[in-house]
């Protein structure tokens, strides 16, 4: 079935009034079609049915063509500042972007989990970037989280429209070129970043239970101030806080002694920890008879996630592409 190119003042009014914030922006019906302001599928080749079955499947529309630059600058106060660009997919590229959504994303998470997390598009993009301070050229993106209504992925950064500085005497040029992963560390790499928000907005939107054995009372004292320091008593990763993966990483970093830890946070970074890291890895980079929590708490969160939803997180950590 097409689903209709709708999108119109009287649907963008419609739903200004109907959504208030952020987190009443995602709940939709189960026909990922009448939320479309796109037609959809967009074309009749095998990779536009696998995009279909991912809207049917998981409610959220897969978008790779006939998308412009004000689809990518919506914002709610109804006016659009050009920040964000980006090109349709060629057929090359979209079937390569289907593949890998398909296998190494929606391949990996349950659908039932996703209400009320996914968006209603994600754009499959080519060469997304973003306009800034720069004498020329725009930073690249790899991922985008804050679209109206919209998620943003992309595996290209053309060197053509990378930013620079011009100093006069000296030209800086802060980013390289990229293009589609090829090795299994790349992919790794690629789908690392995108699960790891994806598992955060879950635990965020709670489609996902904090377990009760990651509240203040038990193993765990977030009152307690922790420090950077390895030979510090109160050293993070002693009181089980296995670091930090920000919105853009792959890997875990140190924690920040000016933030604060909570219950949300450290039972997320779990979660990454078990779609990261295999066990044997986990161990080589926590050695159990250094931190014994992160161990108990790592095998705990495996375990929990099983149990409790059916679901082998490590799995995103296991697969290995030829």
């Amino acid at each position: 079935m097409k689903y209709k190119y709708a999108f119109s003042l009287i649907f963008l009014l419609a739903t200004l009034v109907a959504c208030n914030d952020e987190d009443k922006l995602y709940p939709r019906s189960e026909d990922a079609s009448s939320i479309s302001r796109f037609e959809f599928p967009q074309g009749n080749n095998a990779w536009d049915q696998d995009l279909l079955e991912i809207a049917n499947t998981f409610g959220t529309i897969p978008i790779y063509t006939a998308f412009d630059t004000l689809d990518l600058n919506q914002a709610w106060s109804g006016t659009f500042t050009i920040k964000y660009y980006g090109e349709p997919l060629s057929d090359e590229y979209a079937i390569f972007y289907t593949d890998f959504f398909k296998n190494h994303v929606f391949g990996f998470l349950k659908p039932e989990l996703c209400k009320g997390v996914l968006p209603n598009y994600i754009y499959l993009v080519d060469d997304l970037r973003q306009a800034g301070g720069f004498t020329g050229g725009y930073a690249p993106l790899l991922c985008f989280w804050g679209g109206l209504d919209y998620w943003a992925f992309s595996f290209r950064a053309k060197e053509e429209n990378l930013a620079y500085y011009d100093y006069g005497s000296i030209i800086i040029r802060p980013y390289k070129p990229y293009d589609l992963p090829k090795t299994p560390w790349e992919y790794k790499i690629r789908r690392t970043v995108i699960l790891q928000n994806i598992l955060t907005k879950m635990v965020d939107k709670g489609t996902i239970a904090i377990p009760a054995d990651f509240q203040t009372g038990g193993a765990f004292d977030y009152s307690i101030k922790f420090s950077t320091s390895v030979n510090a008593e109160n050293y993070y990763m002693k009181l089980g806080y296995p670091g930090s993966m920000l919105v853009t990483a792959y890997d875990f970093t140190p924690l920040q002694t000016t933030l604060t830890m909570d219950a949300k946070t450290n039972f997320s970074n779990y979660l990454k920890l078990g779609m990261r890291y295999t066990r044997d890895s986990v161990l080589i980079k926590y050695p159990e008879d250094k931190y014994p929590l992160i161990i108990r708490y790592y095998d705990f969160t495996v375990k929990y996630m099983k149990d409790k939803y059916d679901w082998d997180i490590t799995r995103m950590a296991a697969l290995k592409e030829d």
